[in-house]
């Protein structure tokens, strides 16, 4: 398969709502406010529910859509770039009975705006593997309805994780672990400019005075005077959060941002990062947040961003580019725009912008985005044999680094129980095979974190390869894209549907 997808416009993607509910998923998916559906060939796929996005449009376009949503009674909403989403009432997309959301409203949604290009708002999760999740589930059974789904079976991120039972919710797979001894030094290099490296994750953690909380962290991170805090579980905020609901545990992916920042920090010390919150901290985000927040840092640092991480993915309904990819596409037409106005009036250009993504969990060929995407570097995980048994892989990937019990930052001081009865394999208690967890009866366990943890999934892959490519440019002078294409020569050990191999501990 060759990687050679495109934000072109191509015919909408008709989804439908699966004959079933999801299990013990189901109040979980929809107090994140997500719907499940399946496309055309019976792939599952996870949206907002009564939503659809529109690409930038202006003059006849843009009157005719106001003069449908005002006839209709939807909700128009202007967003950052040019895009606007159409709504319909919340309680329109509800199935009666039930707490689950139905698809048939954006599937009409999409037929009555078809001229206008509409598209689903795909949701995206954190690409991390191991976490524990539901059992009893139509999801943990091969059901014929969820194959490619974004949760177990194709999943960006709990792809041959061990289950939690008799719990509303899913547990956090990050496991303390100690603090590395063999961190590099910066090396301060005289009038050598630092590569300024973006993560869109969780956000950041920060302590009660909103400085960075990590010590490590603090002179590598940036906290820009923006900052955004909401203290709710499913908000797409800059803090990273540990524990927003005050139960004394985490939510799924607290820290997952801050823990990727530091493995930038600890490949390419000398890195300056810059953080935008687009998942919650449950590991959710979708199209609005994620586009929305390229499109926010980039302004913010003036575009001078040299590489972007994203570790999240989702799938959609027709394998066909989502509309983060007209984002990607457009942030990067405006970032070519200024370079040439600078250049016209006697400045120097802007340096070339790489996009990295997580290829997802799911030992799936199926194409995931953004990681996907032709102008993005896609990037599985391996561990000491080869390619790591969740990562996904195929022609779209372009490079792999070790995503297995990889060591980064974390909260410093956060405490929590995990009661009985769980299987908990993700803790290491044990040292057993992954199709055999530990199971821990009535004894509780308690974490304890103080500043470092252990976390497995192509998440982790992805921001060593960016780091890399960060530390290439820091060393030799010359921007992020021609690093890229440095270290992904021809000449460079590859391995199949994995790409270059970066072997970074």
């Amino acid at each position: 398969m060759s990687k050679n997808y495109r934000a072109a416009a191509a015919t909408p993607p008709l989804i439908a709502d699966i004959p079933t509910k999801v299990g013990q998923l189901n109040d979980y998916l929809f107090d994140r406010n997500i719907a499940v559906g399946q496309g055309r060939d019976g792939a599952s796929v996870l949206v907002r529910p009564g939503i659809v996005i529109l690409r930038p449009v202006s003059g006849n376009a843009a009157a005719r859509i106001a003069e449908l949503a005002e006839q209709n009674g939807w909700t128009l909403t202007p967003r950052l770039g040019g895009f606007q989403t159409v709504e319909i009432p919340a309680a329109a997309a509800n199935i009666a009975g039930e707490r689950r959301y139905s698809v048939r409203e954006i599937s009409r949604l999409l037929e009555a705006l078809d001229e206008f290009q509409p598209s689903p708002v795909y949701v995206y999760a954190g690409a991390v593997s191991g976490s524990p999740f539901l059992s009893g589930s139509p999801f943990l059974s091969g059901s014929p309805f969820l194959s490619g789904s974004p949760f177990l079976s194709g999943s960006p991120f709990l792809s041959g994780s061990p289950f939690l039972s008799g719990s509303p919710a899913p547990l956090n797979s990050a496991v303390p672990a100690d603090a590395p001894t063999n961190v590099r030094k910066r090396l301060d290099l005289d009038g050598v400019p630092r590569p300024k490296v973006l993560v869109l994750d969780t956000g950041l953690a920060v302590n009660s005075n909103r400085n960075v909380e990590h010590p490590l962290l603090a002179p590598a991170c940036v906290r820009h005077p923006d900052w955004r805090s909401e203290p709710s579980e499913d908000a797409t905020d800059d803090d990273d959060e540990v524990d927003v609901t005050k139960d004394s545990r985490r939510e799924l992916q607290s820290g997952h941002g801050t823990f990727i920042s530091g493995v930038v920090h600890q490949v390419c010390p000398d890195a300056e990062i810059h953080v935008d919150g687009v998942l919650s901290s449950h590991g959710f985000g979708d199209d609005i947040s994620a586009g929305e927040g390229l499109f926010r840092a980039l302004t913010r640092t003036e575009n001078t961003i040299d590489i972007v991480v994203m570790s999240f993915g989702g799938y959609t309904a027709d394998d066909n580019p989502p509309p983060l990819a007209a984002y990607i596409d457009a942030a990067l037409d405006e970032r070519e725009r200024l370079s040439t106005k600078r250049t016209e009036s006697g400045e120097s250009p802007l340096p070339g912008l790489l996009l990295v993504a997580a290829a997802g969990n799911n030992n799936s060929p199926r194409p995931m985005f953004p990681a996907a995407l032709a102008n993005v570097v896609s990037v599985g995980a391996t561990d000491a044999e080869g390619r790591a048994f969740f990562s996904n892989y195929g022609g779209w990937v372009d490079a792999c680094a070790p995503g297995v019990d990889v060591v980064s930052t974390y909260f410093t001081d956060f405490s929590e129980v995990i009661e009985p009865p769980v299987e908990l394999e993700h803790l290491h208690v044990h040292e057993k095979d992954k199709d055999e967890p530990t199971s821990l009866g009535a004894q509780a366990i308690k974490q304890e974190f103080k500043g470092w943890a252990k976390w497995s999934g192509t998440s982790f892959s992805a921001p060593k390869v960016a780091a890399a490519v960060a530390q290439e440019m820091y060393l030799t002078g010359v921007d992020a894209p021609t690093a890229w294409s440095r270290l992904c020569h021809w000449e460079k050990f590859r391995y199949a549907d994995l790409g270059v191999v970066f072997n970074i501990r």
